[in-house]
């Protein structure tokens, strides 16, 4: 059970990202939270911010697994700046799978040629 957070990013006390100690990113708008791994919110947050709010008669649709939650147009731009502003935090955290790959030895050339 989560008990420790620290809020990452806030829009209003009920609309915030905040992340515990085990790393799950803790995504809060009104009443409902969705629990997400860090490369799982990183991806969303790049599916959200290639929507387009400004079609008309366009809902939102949120679909996370079986869960499927409809956002509000007027949420659209507050929550995608929320997103963007954490996802920029830990993009500039080294995580073990966006460290830069070890240089490589190029073998001499003129070890192939005939």
């Amino acid at each position: 059970m989560c008990e420790q957070f620290i809020v990452l990013a806030k829009h209003t006390s009920s609309c915030y990202i905040a992340q515990c100690e085990h790393g799950t990113l803790h995504l809060c708008w009104d009443h409902v939270c969705v629990h997400l791994r860090p490369h799982d919110f990183l991806a969303l947050t790049q599916t959200i911010a290639n929507l387009n709010p400004n079609q008309p008669n366009h809902k939102l649709r949120l679909g996370i697994g079986r869960l499927t939650l409809e956002l509000l147009t007027e949420d659209y731009q507050p929550l995608t700046a929320l997103m963007r502003c954490v996802a920029a935090k830990l993009l500039s955290v080294s995580f073990p799978h966006n460290e830069p790959s070890k240089p490589r030895v190029v073998p001499n050339p003129r070890t192939y040629l005939n």
